[in-house]
């Protein structure tokens, strides 16, 4: 399927500027798993954001267990939310990312212009496949490599250090183990000299015949 026809066929009509003859630019693409969405009740959070999808996702596909990877809507920091968001005032605007592409096609099918997502009919939610900068995505995922690349060396650096630290342990355990084998053998020499003379000799008797 060329891009031209799964732009149309998904009705992504923020991607028309760059659907033309089939061609993407170098610098933006359509995603498959990213959803913009529009006419979000101020109000919202992306908690419920988060929920609506989700719900929209199994109604649609009642066996689906769609996961949400990241939900984002975008705020005015110039503005007081009414709600106290230290971000600022909702734009009614934002970011809805899934883990798979069906789910994304499922909550875009379900949700766009649909009166009943948002409980009210003077606010229909508009839903359709983001464009993203490619330059932006790259971006961030050599942001997440490298945090992964940390996270796997701290972790390696601690099984180290736990097994340098047991090994010193077993190393100062050991001087233990040879005083209490000498005590040991002690305590058996203070028991041979309790024992009486004429037990002694009585044994010293048997061992030479």
């Amino acid at each position: 399927m060329d891009i031209l026809h799964y732009c149309r066929s998904t009705h992504i009509s923020i991607a028309k500027h760059i659907c033309v003859n089939s061609v993407v630019t170098s610098v933006l693409q359509v995603s498959i798993i990213r959803l913009a969405v529009r006419n979000i009740p101020p109000s919202w959070d992306e908690q419920k954001l988060r929920a609506v999808f989700i719900a929209g996702v199994k109604e649609r596909a009642t066996k689906e267990n769609p996961h949400v990877k990241q939900v984002k809507i975008l705020r005015d920091p110039e503005r007081t939310d009414p709600g106290g968001n230290p971000a600022g005032k909702s734009r009614g605007f934002g970011f809805v990312e899934f883990a798979d592409h069906s789910h994304a096609l499922a909550a875009l099918r379900q949700l766009n212009n649909n009166p009943k997502a948002f409980g009210s009919t003077e606010r229909r939610p508009i839903v359709e496949f983001a464009v993203d900068n490619v330059k932006i995505l790259r971006s961030r995922e050599d942001k997440l490599l490298k945090q992964k690349q940390l996270q796997r060396q701290k972790k390696e650096q601690q099984q180290q250090q736990q097994g340098a630290e047991g090994a010193e342990a077993a190393v100062v355990g050991e001087p233990d183990n040879q005083q209490q084998q000498q005590q040991e053998v002690s305590n058996d020499d203070r028991w041979w000299e309790e024992v009486p003379d004429w037990l002694k000799a009585s044994r010293q008797q048997q061992q030479q015949q």
